[in-house]
């Protein structure tokens, strides 16, 4: 499955699962053991997505965004579509970032 996005390029059918699995409240393993990832890479395309969540809280362009994640604009699109899908507001994306441990004013 392939679901495409505002740039017109495509999400990834693994990172998009991975992510809503995670917004849904599993854990790493029980991610990892549903698609068939290894933990490391499923904690690695959460980094990305939560390090867009916190850019995200504080209005950063996107091209800034990427500058400061070291991941293309194009990626971060991707991110930003998913947020959109998942978290009505900021407050639902903070509870988000809060449960995975992260401390958020």
């Amino acid at each position: 499955m392939v679901i495409s996005n505002i740039s017109g390029k495509p999400i990834t059918h693994d990172k998009h699962i991975i992510i809503t699995l995670s917004v849904q409240g599993h854990l790493t393993r029980d991610i990892a053991r549903l698609t068939h990832h290894t933990p490391e890479a499923v904690d690695a395309y959460l980094k990305v997505f939560q390090s867009v969540l916190v850019l995200y809280l504080y209005d950063l362009p996107v091209d800034l965004m990427a500058r400061v994640t070291g991941h293309g604009r194009y990626l971060i699109l991707e991110h930003l579509e998913i947020v959109k899908e998942h978290f009505p507001n900021r407050n639902a994306v903070k509870g988000y970032l809060r449960k995975q441990g992260l401390k958020i004013l």
